[in-house]
């Protein structure tokens, strides 16, 4: 696309229509500049050209008659990662829209996460059943983003989190463990080197993510029993070079997640080892890193002091350093904007002290892809306002242009953060929502500001969902969700009180009257989510999340039944209602399983 027609697809996006004339000049950064009749756009780049013209509409629509804008970026990469693994695999279409919604905010690079969601035709079990991109997909999704000015990078995986792959009897052959490759193996390389073939056939980039982060129990499964033991950094630094070997042999730089470097140096294993920060990492290991740029993921931490210490301890290696942060998108069913704004702020704040140069807003669909990666839009500004406006940048920036460009409202954000309520670092939204009423995962009973939360939030969403714009009916699912959660939340605890006081009267009404609506809005749940699931992504991936809402209604006529005939004197007792509740790790509240399942059946 040319200058002109760049910027008509800025302000199609934004819906502006007081266009005025336009004159596009090549100048560093971005400049815009308005005289009330005529504006001048300066850039060097799309990206930037896009960011200049989102700009002008934006002062122009906020009523000023004469401004001029000067920015400088911070960073010269700043993009987005959006996993497409985890059930959730975007339609073309999708991820057109997303990729808008960067290009207006001024974002130069886009990663989509793929597992195994793309065809190789030599290996029909990679990414079946799972919504594989086929090439021609993926090369519609580099044309469109090399067309507005945003390079498409691919990222793959190259030892590590194949589970889905290897659990195929056909894959049995690449397999250490049930989720890590076997190194050290000429069928595994071929793989290996299949993966990057077809990147290269599908994308322009000279860039490649080649993955291998926790690959905790690599060289510990078959690679054992074929080897014997061997030093776990010799079988990552053997295994690194060969894929950069591959990488090079297609025209590729790749990059890499890091943290095996410093799990593999831990006492501990662990990845953020925050009190010394002190890692046995052997100096022929280090000196061995071939040429390849190391990504620093972190999205845990709230301090600015942390991510500066941990960049720090990349210096050892001397290689360029990509941050790779968060939206909280994963294990939740809407974005957690409290969370992404407390932990990435801080961290952006680090990156520009630290002089890095690349950021990345990676997207997770941990857990199921339950929150829609469209609604993740609401976070970009907290990265593309650092890079624009560097440490002048306020929370009131980042709300302004998230307002402006997606429409998305601080109310609605204030919304998203009551549904992710938290308990420490238990995410609680999600958890209340699939906690059995018999068996309830959490070990607390203070669930009072919860509901009251959910239920504002369930009236702001509803009023949202009214407007007449992108995210309606996305905003009408996380209404009924709020909804679901603040009438069933009161019932964990009010159904154990009654019981251990015989109260009939209040279990009969949660029996006769309660379960029926809670029934009724999980149909209605599924309902909408499934329509606006097969709008965003393929049909892949939402039999997970159909069966949960079933497994929902079904445990709720279970539970229906229970108190009935308790009440009734059919039985005596429920037995899970004579269990104690116990405490339990935030850990365990993570997992789908973990929260619905005590028996793993095996």
């Amino acid at each position: 696309m040319n200058n002109v027609k760049i910027a008509k697809l800025v302000f199609e996006t934004l819906k502006f229509k007081d266009i005025p004339e336009l004159e596009f000049v090549n100048l560093p950064g971005v400049y815009v500049k308005y005289d009330g009749k005529k504006a001048i756009i300066g850039c060097s780049d799309k990206s930037k050209l896009a960011r200049g013209a989102m700009l002008l509409a934006k002062n122009i629509s906020e009523g000023k008659v004469e401004f001029e804008i000067k920015e400088t970026p911070n960073f010269d990469t700043c993009g987005v990662m959006l996993d497409v693994s985890r059930n959730g695999v975007m339609k073309v279409e999708s991820i057109k829209k997303y990729l808008n919604y960067m290009l207006c905010m001024g974002m130069n690079m886009l990663m989509l996460y793929t597992e195994d969601i793309f065809e190789m035709e030599e290996y029909p079990y990679f990414g079946y059943r799972r919504g594989r991109y086929t090439i021609d997909e993926l090369k519609k999704i580099d044309d469109y983003a090399y067309s507005i000015g945003i390079e498409v990078i691919p990222c793959i995986q190259t030892l590590g989190h194949h589970s889905q792959f290897l659990r195929w009897s056909e894959s049995a052959q690449f397999s250490d463990t049930a989720n890590v490759l076997l190194c050290d193996d000429g069928e595994t390389l071929k793989l290996i080197e299949t993966m990057i073939k077809t990147m290269r056939s599908a994308f322009r980039s000279n860039r490649i993510h080649v993955g291998l982060d926790e690959a905790h129990d690599m060289g510990r499964g078959r690679y054992m029993d074929i080897n014997g033991y061997k030093d776990r950094f010799e079988i990552f630094s053997n295994h690194l070079e060969n894929v950069v070997t591959i990488c090079e042999k297609y025209d590729f730089r790749p990059m890499m997640w890091s943290d095996m470097y410093f799990r593999l140096g831990s006492k501990t294993g662990g990845y953020y080892d925050t009190d010394e920060r002190e890692y046995d990492i052997p100096e022929h290991v280090i000196k061995a890193v071939p040429d390849v740029d190391l990504v620093y993921w972190d999205y845990y931490h709230y301090l600015e002091s942390d991510y500066s210490t941990f960049i720090d301890s990349y210096d050892v290696f001397n290689k360029n350093i990509v941050f790779a942060g968060g939206i909280w998108t994963w294990c939740t069913c809407m974005p957690d904007t409290g969370r992404t704004y407390d932990s990435m702020i801080p961290a952006m704040r680090a990156c520009i002290r630290k002089n890095i140069k690349e950021v990345i807003a990676t997207v997770w669909g941990n857990g199921g892809a339950e929150s829609n990666q469209l609604l993740s839009a609401s976070c970009l500004a907290v990265y593309s306002e650092h890079c624009y406006k560097g440490l002048l940048c306020t929370q009131d920036d980042i709300n302004s242009v998230t307002e402006f460009v997606t429409g998305i409202t601080p109310d609605e954000i204030k919304a998203f953060n009551a549904f992710n309520t938290k308990r420490g670092d238990i995410i609680l939204g999600r958890l209340l929502l699939y906690s059995d009423l018999l068996m309830p995962t959490p070990g607390f009973k203070n669930y009072d500001d919860i509901i009251v939360d959910c239920e504002k939030a369930a009236k702001q969403f509803a009023k949202s969902s009214k407007r007449d714009f992108e995210f309606s009916q996305l905003y009408e699912l996380c209404s009924i969700l709020c909804d679901i959660v603040a009438v069933k939340t009161p019932l964990f605890n009010g159904i154990r009180e009654a019981y251990s006081k015989k109260d009939y009267e209040y279990l009969l009404n949660v029996s006769k009257n309660i379960i029926p609506k809670l029934q009724e809005k999980f149909l209605k749940l599924n309902a909408l989510h499934q329509k606006l699931w097969l709008e965003t992504n393929k049909a892949f991936g939402w039999d997970v999340i159909n069966r949960r809402y079933g497994a929902e209604h079904n445990r709720l006529s279970y539970a229906q039944q229970m108190l009935d005939e308790y009440c009734n004197g059919k039985r005596n007792a429920i037995e899970e209602l004579e269990e104690e509740m116990l405490e339990q790790s935030w850990r365990d509240t993570l997992s789908y399983d973990k929260i619905v399942l005590t028996s793993k059946p095996r």
